[in-house]
């Protein structure tokens, strides 16, 4: 009888340890988005420049994680063990199979160790070269140098099932995107999941940078007292000499903010400027005695141009084609 009664508190002891157990405590962690203590159950074989998302300040943070699992059966054999677990998200269900092999067993502790990885690659863009992202306001580092032709950034990384939101890092001051989100589904099958991809635009105060150096930009145009300034968009043609010149922007004009092929930026004309300048113009076909007149002239132009950020500074440079 004591001997009998031994084997059922062993057995009792190490069936509180048994691999099924071992499973609950793996499939509760990902309900709790405690990526970290799912990490210490089973460990999966990932490089640490893939694992950003595979932390707790990520994680806790995903929505549309695992709901709910229930254990469907347990099949020990010898050192080794099956259990087979339906698991839940968003309405949705998915049967999953884990195995389980003991490790140096003892008396009171088979020791199981859980061989599984429910993290998936999720991939997540930026449509231009960028130093960082957030991820669920998160920041994580844009290590990979930027694609050579489009300029895009982008992160191939292991994430455990649920809903990551993807924004620009903090450090973006002149980029505007709308937030994206990536979904990683349940399963053990690496099917793709919904990766995300931000398209970003001009931000609020990169167009006011902007708008002020075109400001600035045409006043020194207007301040050239050339008929065809350098690096300007307007220009008249008067035959002869000419002197006393006086522009005057009398009409602004009107453009967009584009990106251009190589990452920055470009002026595009929207409505036309116009230009109005004052000058006299020697009439006088002998040299030795000029004839000077008054005369006017105006230049309707289209706003055309670089935009650059270099050394966290905005530079506008002006062109007439």
């Amino acid at each position: 009888m004591l001997a009998a009664g031994s084997l059922i508190t062993v057995n009792v002891i190490k069936g509180a340890n048994g691999p099924d157990r071992l499973v609950e405590d793996y499939l509760q962690a990902l309900i709790d988005g405690d990526a970290e203590a799912a990490l210490r159950i089973s460990d999966p074989n990932i490089p640490e420049e893939e694992r950003p998302l595979l932390s707790n300040a990520v994680y806790a943070k995903a929505g549309k994680r695992i709901d709910g699992f229930s254990l469907l059966s347990t099949t020990v054999t010898g050192d080794s063990a099956i259990v087979r677990a339906e698991l839940r998200q968003s309405g949705r269900k998915t049967e999953v199979v884990y195995g389980l092999a003991k490790v140096d067993p003892e008396l009171l502790d088979d020791r199981w160790r859980l061989t599984a990885d429910a993290s998936q690659p999720v991939t997540l863009t930026v449509d231009t070269a960028v130093e960082a992202v957030r991820v669920n306001g998160v920041e994580v580092p844009v290590t990979d140098a930027p694609d050579a032709y489009s300029r895009k950034s982008t992160l191939t990384l292991a994430a455990f099932p649920g809903e990551y939101t993807l924004a620009l890092g903090v450090q973006e001051k002149y980029l505007a995107a709308v937030e994206a989100k990536a979904f990683v589904t349940i399963g053990t099958g690496k099917q793709a999941p919904d990766g995300a991809g931000l398209k970003t635009e001009a931000s609020e105060a990169l167009r006011a940078e902007v708008a002020q150096h075109v400001d600035v930009a045409l006043a020194g145009c207007a301040a050239s007292d050339k008929l065809s300034p350098e690096n300007c968009p307007f220009s008249v043609y008067a035959f002869g000499d000419v002197r006393g010149v006086s522009w005057s922007v009398t009409r602004k004009p009107t453009y967009e903010l584009l990106r251009s092929s190589d990452g920055g930026w470009r002026l595009s004309g929207g409505a036309s400027g116009l230009a109005a300048v004052n000058y006299e113009r020697n009439a006088s076909w002998n040299k030795d005695k000029p004839d000077w007149k008054p005369d006017s002239d105006s230049d309707e132009f289209q706003l055309r141009g670089a935009v650059s950020i270099e050394g966290g500074k905005v530079i506008v440079e002006l062109s007439r084609y």
